[in-house]
């Protein structure tokens, strides 16, 4: 069989690329080893509850090109954004809600601090100016060397601006802004550390502003987040993709330097002009296409590849009655995208993930979130969807999940339970544990429960992610790309590593895009910010 593009792996990003470059004419597969499509993706249903198994809080829907380009809010995939963002109550203090609207937030950080409130929105304003005029353009191209980002950089006020910040740690950041309370420190802290951006790892400070600014401005896919990957799809079937669910990709077919094809498990070959791997570092260069087409550097990198030293535990549950929270002030009471429970202080967070990182077991702390409050669509009428998430590590010593999952799990119901005003009206009619295993025995591309298939550290980023020579998409073997979460700029559903090889593919093999250039790369380019 002859395509123009075989895409491995049936995530966001292989659908991103798919259904681009089918429109544009392109005869196109994708091969997806489980039996369902959309990666991270994952809703399912559990007598009528929606339980979003991996992905669930959406931060680029409003941003990512794709949005607009395929028509994804008119095929069923639109974000509704709540507009308390965070609540956070330790015991015996004022509890705080952050907003989407940050003059709202800044409200409810005076009654800790006026100086702190002042400061916060300070830091607020640059974020915002940061990632709308470099940080979010940089996400949907090539990345640069530090040695041409400190060229473009320097040379105005905004540029040097994100420059300073990209060279601190986020717990320096809040030290430069004058951020002094604890509670304020905690919710910045979680908010923008959160998706594995180490607190004290300077050279890490960009990745913070982003998150910190995205998770401000987050919410859920209505029906879901399966529905994104529902209507990535539609629009790929209805420019005539094609798929092989249930099939492995075994190996890909290199002759002259160049890529040729893919063979599956069951010894079926296919033939193509490109072909797109989106799966992680280990898996993409040293198995699909083996050692010896890669150069030392290359092989080097994947071999010593760094997963995340924690994984996601999760829990859902099913509920009757309307959970409400805790709340001296009066504002986060329901309604929130993140409770913030069983974290007193910045140090409990940060304990928390140092246990992580030790293999020991955190405290049954984390963020919970009444979905079906956000959107009634994920409950039947009448009850409601509650889900935790939280930081733990792959692998206990001395022990495993499986014998772990129900103890841990209901030990963080306890401590929910201790956060929720109105006990007595709850009946918790399903639960369902999802320990960390769970996430790579469901995707293998997430080795060691990694959701973003590998490390948040300064050498696995920008021109480094996956590794020098191919972080731009394009790699050394000809016709070869790369586009998953392990490729410039990560993961969290950005549609970036898809957008980007989209553009670099049609440009190899002469397609003509029918997609325009989003304005924010316009303005990013006119500015000199970004090639």
């Amino acid at each position: 069989m002859d395509y123009d593009i075989v895409i491995i792996g049936g995530g966001p990003n292989g659908e991103t690329v798919g259904s681009y470059l089918a429109k544009a004419g392109a005869r196109c597969l994708i091969i997806e080893r489980r039996d369902e499509m959309g990666g991270g993706l994952i809703t399912e249903d559990f007598g009528g509850f929606r339980f979003n198994l991996h992905a669930t809080y959406s931060m680029m829907m409003d941003k990512a090109p794709p949005n607009k380009d395929l028509f994804l809010a008119q095929y069923g995939a639109s974000a509704i954004r709540p507009e308390v963002q965070l609540h956070y109550a330790p015991r015996g203090k004022n509890s705080l809600a952050v907003y989407s609207d940050s003059a709202k937030t800044a409200k409810s950080i005076s009654r800790f601090s006026q100086n702190d409130a002042d400061a916060f929105s300070k830091m607020y304003s640059d974020l915002v100016e940061m990632n709308e005029q470099y940080i979010i353009p940089l996400h949907y191209v090539p990345p640069p060397t530090p040695e041409e980002q400190e060229s473009r950089l320097s040379r105005s006020d905004i540029g040097r601006k994100v420059l300073q910040i990209a060279s601190m740690s986020p717990l320096e950041i809040l030290d430069h802004y004058g951020i002094e309370d604890d509670s304020v420190r905690a919710a910045a802290i979680y908010a923008g550390c959160l998706w594995g951006v180490e607190p004290s790892t300077r050279g890490v400070g960009h990745m913070f502003a982003f998150f910190l600014y995205r998770m401000t401005n987050a919410g859920l896919v209505s029906g879901g987040s399966h529905r994104l990957s529902s209507s990535l799809l539609r629009s790929y079937y209805e420019n005539g993709g094609e798929v092989m669910e249930n099939t492995i990709a075994k190996k890909v077919i290199v002759k002259d330097g160049r890529a040729t094809g893919v063979v599956t498990e069951s010894g079926m070959e296919v033939s193509a002009k490109a072909i797109v791997s989106t799966l992680n570092p280990h898996q993409t260069f040293l198995e699909l296409v083996g050692e010896e087409y890669w150069d030392a550097d290359i092989v080097r990198a994947a071999k010593q590849w760094k997963w995340d030293h924690w994984a996601m535990f999760m829990v859902h549950m099913g509920v009757k009655g309307l959970p409400v929270y805790k709340d001296k002030n009066g504002e986060g009471k329901s309604g929130a995208l993140l409770q913030l429970i069983g974290y007193n202080s910045l140090d409990d967070i940060l304990e928390h993930w140092n246990d992580c990182a030790r293999g020991k077991m955190p405290s049954p702390a984390g963020g919970w979130t009444n979905t079906s409050e956000i959107d009634p669509t994920q409950a039947p009428e009448g009850f409601h969807t509650v889900r935790m998430e939280t930081q733990a590590p792959f692998e206990v010593p001395r022990t495993d999940w499986e014998d772990l999952k129900n103890s841990y799990g209901e030990s963080c119901i306890d401590e929910w339970r201790s956060a929720v005003d109105n006990p007595k009206d709850i009946v918790i009619l399903k639960k369902y544990y999802y320990p960390p295993i769970y996430l790579e025995m469901k995707l293998p591309t997430m080795k060691l429960g990694s959701i973003k298939h590998g490390a948040y550290i300064p050498s696995q980023m920008g021109h480094l992610r996956p590794n020098k020579s191919c972080s731009g998409t394009r790699t050394p073997v000809k016709g070869f790309y790369v586009a998953g979460a392990s490729v410039h700029p990560g993961g969290m559903v950005t549609l970036g590593p898809g957008y980007i090889a989209v553009n670099a593919i049609a440009q190899d093999l002469g397609i003509s895009p029918w997609w325009p250039t989003p304005e924010f790369l316009s303005r990013a380019r006119k500015e000199q910010l970004i090639a």
